[in-house]
C-alpha cells in the first residue's frame, strides 16, 4: 500500500507539472502542447531564445501542417497573446503587439494565412473569447 501511495503521488506531480494538455477545447494562452479533441490537431506553442512566440500545428500523426513565421508574426511573449479554433476549424492568433492573424481552413489539412487590419471583414468572425478589436 505504501508503494502504491508513493507511485500515486509521483504520478500526480508529473501530471501537474506537464505542459501537455489533452482533449483541449479552449484558448491557448501559455506554452505547451495542446491536443484538440474536436479535430485531432496538436498545437505546440513555445518561445524562442529572444522572446518571440513560435507555434506549430500538427495532425494526429505529428505531421507538420503549419508553422508561425518569425518575420511575419514576430509576436512578443512579453505581450498578451492567444490562439484558438473557431467552429469551422479556422485558427485565430491574436496578440497585443501585432494584431490578429486568421489561418482560414480551405481544405482537409490546408490553411491560408491572412493578417487582419482594423477594416478587415474577417474580424467580425473572430471568436469572442479573444476579444474584439
Amino acid at each position: 500500500m505504501k508503494h502504491f501511495l508513493i507511485l500515486l503521488c509521483i504520478s500526480i506531480c508529473l501530471t501537474a507539472c506537464s505542459n501537455k494538455h489533452y482533449h483541449w477545447n479552449g484558448v491557448v494562452r501559455d506554452f505547451g502542447e495542446y491536443h484538440f479533441m474536436k479535430n485531432g490537431y496538436i498545437l505546440k506553442a513555445t518561445s524562442t531564445d529572444d522572446g518571440i512566440l513560435s507555434y506549430a500545428l500538427e495532425d494526429s500523426t505529428h505531421r507538420m501542417i503549419l508553422k508561425s513565421d518569425r518575420k511575419l508574426d514576430g509576436i512578443s511573449i512579453y505581450q498578451s497573446w492567444a490562439i484558438c479554433f473557431d467552429d469551422e476549424d479556422n485558427i485565430w492568433v491574436n496578440s497585443s503587439d501585432i494584431g490578429t492573424t486568421c489561418w482560414e481552413r480551405i481544405g482537409k489539412d490546408t490553411f491560408q494565412r491572412t493578417m487582419l487590419d482594423q477594416g478587415s471583414t474577417l474580424l467580425k468572425f473572430m471568436p469572442s473569447v479573444l476579444g474584439r478589436p
